[in-house]
């Protein structure tokens, strides 16, 4: 369904406010746009790209499967311009000006089955001149488009004969050759669109095709919203009207935007405010399962801040936007895929900073810690840590599933975090050792097994081990957890059926209990039921179960107490899955051993290996990560790599396990792993700081909102705008960046230009770093600037696409600059932008931008001047 929100044009398509279609012959870059189809959200972002989530049963999504509702948004690869959803499927328009459509109009067996290619995005014609799209919520799905030149096209899907049609095809006919501005489709079969006079017309669909009328013969219309049952128009002077020309009496003029859906309205005023009426849906406090309409007769001001940039309006619930470009939604989560059923009567936001630094994984749990030291949790149980049980009908302690990551109390001075299998254990800054979840063999550090002062058996709140402010490195295992103190000591605490605490003993420990005398412990890690360790020289030690040689000293017996493992001395990391050890020496080295099953152990074969033997012969790798029955390690370019149980390790489409490093392709670059020996999932952290996670299980420890299994990796929350990062472009230190360069440009002329005609261009582009632009390519920018600062009073005028430059490498190009008729007379500073969309990963942005000088635009043939600031566009 189309969704419209209409912003005065205030600068290029790369500021924060949400702005009005760029030009009528001009294809400028993305505006971030939120669209709300029948059933799923479409957002795009000012960095062109595209995330969705939703309904996706006919594959509107656009992921590659049909499949239930997603509930996490998904992003689909392209720089994207704008996009329009209805009923089952999506059309959207990239930056280069070709049209996309993917889903499909029936959900049927047979629709599916026939349309399969739909369930990604599949370009339609050859055109790259589309700069609009509009898909009606009437019964035909009409759609309405416009191209870069003004002129206007329907699309239909063409369908088999009766009884039982079913869409086969997408054409695109000629609707009109004038000049228009915004169009859209309503929920009637009809069009409407704004001429360059700023009329407002419609098309009515009859038995002999369209007709054409005109709402009256005012020429001041500048925005309208075409969803709802009325059509609501705002004039130049801010004031709301519906399209039968009578004016709405309870709106003032002072309105800047507005949007509908089926009765529900949003809007904005000029002062930034957000204001909602008509129908709306809520949980009534008086009962735990009903739902009450409330019919909002006048608008009401929702919230008090002033600082939404755009609004759109969905089945009784809404998505806005702020400057600082942050999401959120509120109304009846049921309804909206958002918020999993979860009801806000305030916006609540969607998405959340790229700010995260590490991340651990558990049987049923996720864990997350951000730069500024807070402490995330989502899955099941109360090793999640949310104080959030509750006593349910047979009189017991119940933890809820959470969906989506949530803040583990209030304090920001965790260090460091690890999960077993039903308990956390956790460092803070000061030094403290805590832990929550189950108490199963002593875990809580407290004592033997037993109830705890809260007189359960669990705690879902963090409990102080002791009173040490000593403590420097943790790791949990199944049901064992361990710690080493600042003097090197190593102590180990939970179960010991095979001797895995290492005190020579076979008895579980409640409290801290000391593995040896030894006081040279550097890094430690434990599986289902063995431990792998580093000292500060650099050897390598285990002990626990055996059975498959995951201990490393050669034998198949466990051992009770530290065993060496070789003779070496340059081990630098080392981690346990279930039964198997991964360990990194500091050549760059990796190494495997244990259970080999599934291929985890990393050696080419299924055999297991009862000594550390090497994987591959590269020496680039890093950092490493272990889970269940699979592996990870990420190379010194920081590009992910994974092998073992296929379902675990990210690899999306494959099908079998690998016994070998596989490249993860996407994201590129990482900079952090999520582990935990009983972990059939995973999550990391890519190089621009934002979440993901993929993997196996019931439960809802992916933060995705959803209990699929997910073969690939999948970003947790929207992310801020920041730049697409390839493999070796992480912002790291010692890792080589690129750096752009605009080496000359030059016009066919820097004095006086009417609006309307076009310039000559000539430009050349330098890339002066030690490594080539990444594989996304990225947007030189044309500027119209009246103070020589790029900023929100800017015009946006024509762009180009690059594709890539090599180190060293100097690329010229040339293009036409077109100045919109629609531009003020006055003198005004060209200026060229490369890299607009921050694309690219700089180590210096400071040379990418080219002055020109000034130029004068003229109005042609005396055209009067509009008044300024009184267009408003749709994005």
């Amino acid at each position: 369904m189309p969704k419209k929100t209409y912003f005065k044009r205030t600068k290029i398509q790369r500021g924060l406010a949400l702005l009005g279609l760029a030009l009528p012959w001009l294809h400028a870059l993305a505006a971030p746009q939120i669209e709300i189809g029948n059933n799923s959200i479409h957002i795009i972002k000012e960095d062109g790209s595209l995330w969705s989530w939703g309904d996706n049963s006919t594959g509107q999504i656009g992921i590659g499967s049909f499949s239930d509702a997603i509930q996490s948004p998904q992003a689909i690869p392209g720089n994207w311009f704008q996009v329009s959803a209805a009923y089952g499927f999506t059309l959207a328009i990239k930056a280069d000006g070709t049209l996309w459509l993917w889903g499909n109009e029936q959900n049927t067996a047979a629709a599916k089955e026939d349309r399969l290619q739909w369930r990604l995005p599949q370009q339609i014609g050859m055109e790259q001149d589309w700069a609009e799209v509009s898909i009606g919520s009437d019964y035909f799905s009409s759609v309405i488009l416009r191209k870069q030149d003004g002129s206007l096209w329907s699309g239909k899907w063409n369908y088999t004969p009766e009884p039982n049609p079913e869409p086969t095809s997408f054409s695109i006919t000629p609707l009109d050759a004038g000049q228009w501005l915004d169009v859209a489709a309503d929920k009637y079969s009809r069009f409407w669109a704004l001429s360059v006079d700023h009329g407002l017309w419609y098309w009515e669909r009859t038995n002999n095709g369209y007709v054409k009328a005109q709402v009256g013969t005012a020429t001041d219309w500048q925005a309208f919203s075409a969803e709802s049952d009325q059509v609501l128009v705002i004039k130049s002077d801010n004031s709301v009207w519906q399209a039968n020309h009578e004016p709405l009496p309870q709106f003032d003029s002072s309105w800047l935007a507005i949007d509908s859906h089926n009765g529900f309205f949003v809007g904005l005023k000029q002062d930034h405010t957000l204001w909602q009426w008509g129908n709306y849906i809520e949980k009534d406090d008086q009962e735990y399962e009903g739902y009450r309409y409330r019919q909002i007769d006048q608008p009401e001001q929702v919230g008090n801040e002033s600082n939404w940039i755009v609004a759109r309006a969905g089945e009784r619930f809404a998505i806005a936007q702020k400057n600082d470009g942050s999401y959120w939604g509120w109304g009846a989560g049921s309804y909206s895929y958002s918020f999993r059923g979860v009801d806000y009567r305030q916006p609540r936001q969607i998405g959340q900073e790229q700010d995260w630094r590490s991340t651990s994984t558990g049987w049923h749990s996720s864990f997350a810690i951000k730069q500024d030291g807070s402490l995330w949790s989502w899955g099941s149980g109360a090793e999640l840590g949310l104080d959030n049980g509750f006593i349910n009908e047979w009189g017991d302690v119940q933890n809820p599933k959470v969906w989506l990551p949530q803040q583990v109390g209030a304090d920001t001075d965790w260090v460091e975090i690890r999960a077993g299998y039903s308990h956390t254990l956790a460092l803070k800054a000061d030094g403290t050792l805590w832990t929550w979840g189950n108490n199963g063999y002593g875990l809580m550090g407290q004592g033997p097994y037993g109830p705890l002062d809260n007189g359960r058996y669990e705690s879902d709140v963090p409990v102080q081990i002791g009173s040490r402010t000593d403590w420097v490195k943790i790791a949990a295992a199944e049901d064992t957890s361990y710690a080493i103190d600042s003097s090197g000591r190593l102590w180990g605490w939970g179960e010991n059926t095979y001797g895995q605490i290492g005190d020579g003993s076979l008895e579980d420990r409640g409290v801290p209990t000391q593995v040896g005398n030894d006081a040279d412990w550097r890094d430690i890690a434990g599986g289902w039921a063995h431990t792998v360790a580093i000292k500060n020289d650099g050897s390598l030690w285990g002990w626990g179960h055996n059975t498959y040689g995951q201990v490393g000293d050669g034998s198949n017996e466990d051992r009770l107490t530290p065993v060496r493992i070789g003779t070496d001395y340059d081990w630098q990391a080392v981690l346990a899955g279930d039964s198997h050890s991964i360990a990194l020496k500091k050549d760059g080295s990796l190494w495997g051993w244990g259970d080999g099953g599934d291929g985890q152990t990393g050696q080419g074969h299924l055999e297991d290996v009862n000594q550390p033997s090497r994987i591959g012969t590269e020496s680039d790798w890093q950092s490493i990560g272990a889970g269940n029955w699979h592996s990870f390690a990420v190379k010194s370019d920081n590009s992910l790599w994974a092998w073992g149980e296929h379902r675990a390790i990210g690899l999306g489409s494959v099908v079998e396990d690998q016994s070998l490093p596989v490249h993860i392709q996407a994201p590129a670059a990482w900079i952090a792993l999520g582990f935990g020996a009983d972990s059939d999932h995973a999550t990391g952290i890519s190089c621009d700081g934002s979440l993901w996670s993929w993997g196996s299980r019931n439960y809802p420890e992916l933060g995705l909102g959803n209990t699929r299994v997910i073969l690939e990796p999948v970003q947790i929350f929207i992310p801020q705008p920041s730049p697409v990062v390839d493999s070796g472009t992480c912002s790291l230190p010692g890792v080589k960046n690129i750096d752009l360069q605009v080496a000359s440009a030059s016009v066919t002329t820097t004095g006086t230009i009417n609006a309307g005609s076009s310039l000559d261009a000539e430009f050349s582009i330098s890339n002066l770093g030690s490594i080539g632009t990444s594989s996304e390519p990225f947007v030189a920018q044309w500027y119209l600037s009246a103070d020589n600062q790029i900023d929100t009073n800017d015009i946006a005028l024509n762009s180009v696409l690059i594709t890539g430059l090599d180190s060293g490498e100097t690329l010229a190009y040339s293009s036409q600059v077109n100045i919109p008729i629609t531009t003020q007379a006055t003198s005004y500073f060209l200026i060229l932008l490369i890299d607009a969309t921050n694309t690219q990963t700089e180590s210096d942005e400071s040379n990418n931008s080219f002055n020109l000088g000034q130029i004068t635009v003229a109005r042609p043939n005396g055209r009067p001047e509009q008044p300024p600031g009184k267009i408003r566009r749709k994005q």
